[in-house]
């Protein structure tokens, strides 16, 4: 189990103690050693997300984020596709505080 599933897993395991239903999922746009990571590194991280959570009966639910490897939609398509071929459900958290920050419109 790699650094970032440990931290995962312990998030998961708060949010079970916590009486979440669903947990909302940060994926990082690269890796703790700096690689970026891939369509199907996050595809993977769903998928063990999706089963470690499940069987603590948690729902995951990858968020919408600036600066993080959720921000590009076209990413985000792909590794949901990736997911979704292995039969998941590919859900998505949006705050629309992060798409506002994000539009960068001009300061009145």
């Amino acid at each position: 189990m790699c650094r970032e599933e440990v931290l995962l897993e312990s998030n998961i395991l708060k949010a079970r103690l916590l009486g979440s239903a669903v947990l909302n999922v940060q994926a990082a746009t690269r890796h703790v050693d700096g690689h970026v990571a891939s369509n199907w590194d996050i595809a993977d991280l769903y998928c063990w997300a999706h089963e470690t959570e499940m069987r603590h009966g948690v729902v995951p639910s990858f968020e919408l984020n600036v600066n993080m490897w959720s921000q590009h939609f076209g990413l985000v398509a792909k590794a949901a596709a990736l997911a979704e071929a292995r039969e998941l459900s590919f859900r998505m958290t949006l705050d629309h505080c992060h798409v506002i920050f994000k539009t960068d419109k001009p300061k009145v």
